[in-house]
Parts: C-alpha cells; structure tokens; sequence
C-alpha cells in the first residue's frame, strides 16, 4: 500500500484530519524510529521528504521536486508543513472526521447577532421558529475566511434559502436542487421493485452516491441489509408506525430517508439539530409547558464539529444522535412548522409554499 493510501485509511479512522502536518503522521511511533501510518510503517524522513516531493500548489501548479519533473502530484501544498490527499482538493474548508459521521467539518463560523425586524411570535412554538426564520437577518462570519456570508445580512424566508451553499459557495441551492431531484427520481423508480433481487445494488448504489453528497462516511452493510431496513423503515413512517429498534439512524441514513420520503422525512444532522434547539432554547421555559411540546419533546442536540457547533445551551436537550425518537419528533416538528409557514404566507411575503427540502435547507444554514 503506498503511503497517500494509508494517509487516507487514517483519515477514515479519525486518526488525522485532511489538513495534515508531518507532526500529525506521527501519532504511532515505534521502537526502531518510525511511524505507523495506516497499516504500513515508515521514517519521519520518507513522510517529509513524500509529501513535498509528490505535492503541487492550491492553483494546481507543480510545487514538489517530483511533480516538476512530471510525476503526477498526490498532494495538495496547504501551508508551510500543511497538506491535504490531491482527492480531497475540493473540500471547502479544514476538515476531519466527528462523531456524528461527518467526513469534513466546516471551517469555524461566528454567529453574527442580529435584532429581529419584527417582534417574534412568543407565544405559539411554530409561529415562533417561522418568525425568528423570517424577521431575524441571517448573516455568518467565517474566520479562515476573514468574510461574511451573504456579505450583506438577509431577511427573510426566501433570502434565507438563496444564501445556502453546499459544500462550496458555487454550489448554490438551485445547483444541489436539481441533484437532489436525481436522487428522489432514481428512488421513486426503484420502490415498487425493492424487496426484488438486483434492487439492492442500484439501492446501494445511490445510497453511496448520497453519502458522498452529504459528506459523510459510506457505512458498511450488504445489499441484503439495506434492502431490508430501508423498505422496514419506509413502510413504518408512511404508515405511522414504529420503527424496530434494529434499523439504523445516523447522518448517513437520514438523509437517504430523506431521499426515499422527501414529504415526510427531514434530514436531522447536526446543521438542522442545531438551528431547531438553538432557535428554542431560551424560550423552552415557556413552550416546554405548552400542549403541543408533547408531540416534539424528544427532539435532542447534534453534535457536529466545526462551525458553531456544538453550542451552549440553557435547555437540557437529549442527545438526539442515532435516536429514533429525535428523528421522529424532528420530522414532526419540520412537517408541522413547513405547513405553519405555508398557511402563512402573506405574512411570510412568500409567493408559493415552500417544500419540506427547502424548510431543511435555510434551517441547515442557519446551524451553521
């Protein structure tokens, strides 16, 4: 195995982040002087001297001994003694892995506090989250960066929701729209065969294919496997059941969930998890009292690394990762506050009703 191959299995274990130094290689020494790095040993001098021999600028440009002398770079020059896998060029801000699944972290963001244009609806749970989402300007200042985003502060519902980006800041939210109808098409042809032999390679798949979009790790299960819990859970959520505690929810499947149920499921990660309890929190001493919290009281806290979360809170959330309950309450929550805000719209200034991906979409920035 060469050695950029085990940088990567380190990477997938969390061992280093994809911004590395030299320093970071040598998390495992050995006896006789070198350095385990993924399954293979090797001497602090074959880690320098690789990486700046096989490396070339951010711009793409040879930098490395090597690379000048026409091997093909493996390596992206960061800073001095920083590199990144050639593979992971595109990933937008310093990254590593969390536990929450998440294959990149976001670079760190500051909230940037901002008074409501209009007094906030205190006393009603959902008309509170629609005004704080429509009357509150949303504005994020990202310190690696040294810039704000969108550079003047936004207001309002559709504002919110043209100032979303996934992963980087071209890839707007009419760019990942039309991706995200791929995938929902691609599902929807495949549904009335997914118990069939054969589905469960196209399931898997497109399940890839989501995982690399949403930036988290491809989780290892069979075709078999998959074909089972994803028709169990679907068949559970459309009808109102229960889910069986045997299937899986992380931050890879509920965006798969998501995918298969896009009027019904909300991608729960820590982006959205963060903006519902951080929106909340203060006001939970009053809605915690209120008839309808009963319907949405399992909603826990995300934890994500990188932007601003985690965060601090004056309400005790439950830990909401990997919880049946919390995905439940969430997609309640979403579905309800969704149907709030369209009945709303002229106070909203809404000129249709929004869908359910766009709901998650503005509340994914808004946990940023």
């Amino acid at each position: 195995m060469a050695l950029q191959d085990d940088i990567l299995l380190d990477i997938q274990n969390n061992k280093i982040p994809v911004v590395f130094s030299c320093r970071q290689l040598c998390h495992t020494p050995h006896r006789d002087g070198s350095f385990l790095v993924g399954k293979n040993s090797y001497k602090l001098s074959t880690l320098r001297t690789h990486t700046a021999n096989y490396c070339e600028w951010a711009s793409g440009e040879p930098k490395g001994f090597n690379v000048k002398n026409g091997a093909d770079a493996l390596f992206i020059f960061e800073s001095k003694g920083r590199y990144r896998l050639k593979i992971h060029r595109d990933l937008p801000f310093e990254a590593e892995q969390n536990d929450s699944d998440d294959i990149y972290q976001d670079e760190e963001a500051v909230l940037v506090e901002l008074p409501a244009r209009k007094a906030l609806n205190a006393q009603s749970l959902l008309g509170f989250i629609a005004d704080y989402l429509a009357f509150v300007p949303y504005q994020r200042y990202f310190k690696r960066e040294r810039n704000y985003f969108p550079v003047e502060p936004v207001v309002g519902i559709e504002q919110r929701l043209q100032s979303y980006f996934w992963p980087r800041i071209s890839d707007t939210w009419h760019k990942n729209t039309e991706l995200l109808n791929q995938f929902e098409q691609r599902f929807k042809a495949l549904k009335p065969d997914l118990t069939h032999a054969g589905a469960g390679t196209a399931l898997r798949q497109l399940f890839w294919e989501i995982c690399d979009w949403g930036g988290v790790k491809r989780p290892q299960l069979s075709e078999a496997e998959l074909q089972q819990q994803v028709v169990s859970v679907c068949d559970s959520i459309i009808k109102r059941k229960s889910v069986r505690r045997s299937n899986i929810i992380n931050s890879a499947y509920t965006k798969l969930y998501a995918i298969a149920m896009p009027d019904d499921f909300v991608i729960y990660d820590s982006r959205v998890a963060t903006a519902l309890t951080g929106i909340l929190d203060k006001q939970m001493p009053v809605f915690s009292h209120s008839p309808d919290w009963s319907d949405y009281s399992a909603l826990g806290s995300v934890n994500g690394r990188g932007g601003s979360r985690p965060r601090e809170y004056e309400w005790r959330w439950p830990n909401g990762y990997g919880s049946w309950k919390a995905q439940l309450a969430a997609n309640r929550l979403c579905c309800d506050l969704r149907d709030y805000i369209n009945q709303n719209k002229q106070r909203y200034s809404l000129s249709k009703d929004i869908t359910l991906r766009e709901l998650e979409a503005i509340l994914f920035m808004e946990g940023y």
